[in-house]
């Protein structure tokens, strides 16, 4: 790595984590970061319980769905549908089937395709949850993101696929799970994106990944932000995304970055 590299690295995980608390879900300690869904205030999930496992994987089907894929239109419904009971009920059987589902409640404002989404869920939880909890070896890890993606690839189902990231890594800095750090960096558009304007990868990825390439992606992001002193996963990219000032004085590697001229 180059020199100017390493400096733009450095500077780019302390800025980040400087933003400690500027957000309720946004927390680092000592370096690491602090689980998200750990920070939801009534909404907050307690991955030792197998239920609240069941609505991390609900949030990360909204965030895979194009209708609540943004960040805050994800968040939000997934606290809608906590607040009114539905993810619970859903959990626990009280809501049978999806078309049960579907005639009590036709005046709802929550998507129908997504609400199916967590159903199907629900029919394939106990093997996916068993798999999901007896992850240890980096092949399993790897044979769970590819087996998941499958699962939910078939149209019965929103896509599961970028966010498969987000539950192990949400899983991982919960201390649920000791997986390899490699494969908890959500490797999305926005994440890439970021790491070619700054110059931190000058890969061109196609604008579709395979599961494979996304894999391999994740394991870029982790080798540039989890380290000894910091373990930060893909949150430095996500941010930035939030807050960039690309290629002004207000961006804060500009001085180390090789590419701000492109934005002039």
């Amino acid at each position: 790595m180059k020199e100017h590299e390493i400096r733009l690295l450095e500077n780019f995980s302390k800025w980040y984590c400087e933003q400690d608390g500027k957000e309720s879900w946004l927390n680092i300690e000592n370096g690491k970061y602090v689980s998200m869904v750990s920070l939801l205030g009534r909404n907050s999930l307690k991955l030792r319980e197998e239920e609240d496992v069941f609505k991390l994987f609900t949030l990360a089907l909204n965030w895979n769905s194009r209708k609540y894929g943004r960040f805050n239109a994800g968040l939000d419904i997934f606290k809608k549908s906590d607040d009114d009971g539905l993810l619970s009920k859903i959990f626990h059987k009280e809501h049978r089937t999806w078309s049960d589902w579907e005639k009590q409640n036709n005046r709802t404002n929550i998507c129908r395709e997504v609400v199916r989404s967590y159903f199907y869920l629900r029919d394939n939880w106990e093997n996916i949850y068993r798999s999901l909890i007896e992850l240890d070896k980096a092949q399993n890890v790897k044979e769970f993101i590819l087996n998941v993606y499958e699962m939910f690839k078939n149209g019965n189902s929103t896509p599961l696929k970028v966010k498969i990231f987000f539950i192990l890594r949400e899983m991982k800095s919960q201390r649920i799970l000791e997986v390899d750090d490699d494969f908890c960096c959500i490797p999305d558009n926005n994440a890439r994106e970021m790491m070619n304007i700054t110059g931190l990868s000058d890969r061109k990825w196609s604008s579709n990944p395979d599961i494979q390439e996304m894999i391999r992606i994740s394991k870029e992001i982790s080798d540039l932000f989890n380290n000894e002193e910091y373990q930060l996963y893909d949150m430095p990219l996500f941010w930035f995304y939030r807050n960039r000032h690309c290629c002004t004085l207000n961006c804060i590697i500009y001085d180390e970055c090789e590419k701000k001229s492109l934005g002039s």
